[in-house]
């Protein structure tokens, strides 16, 4: 639970820095912040986008492993599923 937004934290460090040298977005003056920390804003959006890619790609790699190698559907001690068409009463 800790890792991802960890993670996430030093992605943005490295996007900001990448920024600085290859100039792929400008910040707009409008949400610079007037106290401490001018990109804290940035900082903060970047840090959440990367927080929901990060736990994107987890999930993902977690839901393919468990259908990959988890373990089967239906057990033996399951009863097969019953027709959708056949009424029992």
């Amino acid at each position: 639970m800790v890792v991802v937004p960890v993670a996430s934290y030093f992605v943005m460090q490295e996007i900001l820095a990448q920024n600085a040298i290859q100039h792929w977005f400008q910040v707009p003056p409008e949400i610079l912040s007037p106290w401490g920390d001018p990109l804290i804003f940035v900082k903060i959006f970047i840090a959440l986008v990367a927080v929901v890619v990060i736990y994107a790609i987890l999930l993902l790699v977690a839901f393919t492993y468990d259908k990959l190698f988890g373990p089967p559907h239906y057990g033996p001690t399951d009863s097969p599923p019953s027709d959708p068409g056949v009424h029992r009463s």
